[in-house]
């Protein structure tokens, strides 16, 4: 057996230590990076769960989020012209107490929904977490207070008002759509079958 030069059994028996003792090592540093990626994904859930609880049953996110809804709604079934509340933002009318609320209760929770969306960006947050409790909520409040946030980059004069929200409003809205496509296609296939 000579491919290589004369095969020497006492030099390859005496190595065998040092080759097993590397893949030893190359093996364990392997299952040591899986171990810390699964523990650094369920420290994320686990964080993500812990501040969407701790934030719900803070009295004051639910007064806040209480405000935040009723503008939401005033503004969706028209009870408040955009053109009235845009126009108090513009003017930054504060005097208003009322307005000066409300306003305040906008930006708490559009902030919140920005710091959610940079910690899903980042992965510092667990996107599949917040995704199962807020995708539908925050899609409706981006389609409802679109218009506010126009004004406000117009105003500012600053297109990065609220960006990381929007990127996952339409990444979110996106994975809606397939979800809604593959449901339609689902049902077709449903109804065909039926047919036969």
């Amino acid at each position: 057996m000579e491919f290589f030069g004369k095969f020497d059994w006492p030099t390859f028996v005496g190595l065998m230590p040092q080759y097993i003792a590397a893949v030893a090592t190359v093996s364990a540093v392997l299952v040591a990076y899986i171990q810390i990626r699964g523990a650094r994904k369920e420290a994320s859930e686990r964080d993500a769960l812990k501040s969407l609880d701790d934030m719900s049953s803070s009295l004051e996110w639910q007064r806040v989020r209480t405000e935040f809804v009723y503008l939401r709604k005033q503004l969706d079934f028209k009870v408040i012209s955009y053109t009235d509340f845009i126009q108090k933002v513009v003017d930054r009318d504060y005097q208003d107490e009322d307005f000066k609320n409300v306003f305040q209760a906008f930006r708490a929770v559009m902030n919140n929904y920005e710091l959610t969306a940079i910690g899903i960006r980042r992965g510092a947050f667990s996107e599949a977490i917040y995704k199962d409790f807020r995708r539908g909520v925050l899609i409706h409040d981006w389609k409802v207070m679109l218009p506010v946030v126009e004004a406000i980059r117009k105003q500012e004069k600053n297109k990065k008002v609220f960006e990381h929200m929007e990127w996952l409003v339409a990444r979110w809205s996106e994975d809606e759509k397939n979800a809604d496509s593959i449901e339609a296609q689902s049902e077709t296939i449903e109804e065909e079958q039926d047919q036969n």
